[in-house]
């Protein structure tokens, strides 16, 4: 099989529950930068509503090369979310806790996943 020089990416959907005082659009700007390691946040406004507590459901892509190490992204998350007062944390439709290691764990495991299936395609 040949391999071609091209980086993967991985995109990850995240949906959160976060307080409702906090802007949007400032959820990434305050965490530690992640330009170093090519992570790419992608709001989702269309999809983002307001609850009967009246907190927000937002929905961020957050895409990123495969080397980069799950506990990078993990850390780029969790010191985002963690600023906005997040209440509740959706990975890839997988509820997880708000802590670095929840959050870095339930990385690994889709990167896992994504190298099992890539494996599977190639013995096809």
């Amino acid at each position: 099989m040949v391999e071609n020089d091209r980086p993967q990416i991985i995109s990850i959907n995240l949906s959160a529950e976060i307080d409702a005082n906090a802007p949007i659009a400032d959820i990434f700007s305050d965490a530690h930068s992640c330009e170093d390691t090519s992570c790419i946040t992608e709001i989702l406004p269309q999809k983002s509503t307001l609850s009967f507590d009246g907190n927000l459901f937002v929905e961020l892509i957050i895409s990123f090369s495969v080397g980069v190490a799950s506990g990078v992204v993990g850390n780029y998350i969790y010191n985002a979310l963690h600023n906005a007062k997040t209440k509740k944390l959706i990975i890839n439709g997988r509820r997880t806790r708000l802590t670095e290691e929840s959050i870095t764990q339930a990385i690994e495991t889709i990167k896992e996943m994504l190298k099992e299936q890539g494996e599977a395609a190639n013995k096809q």
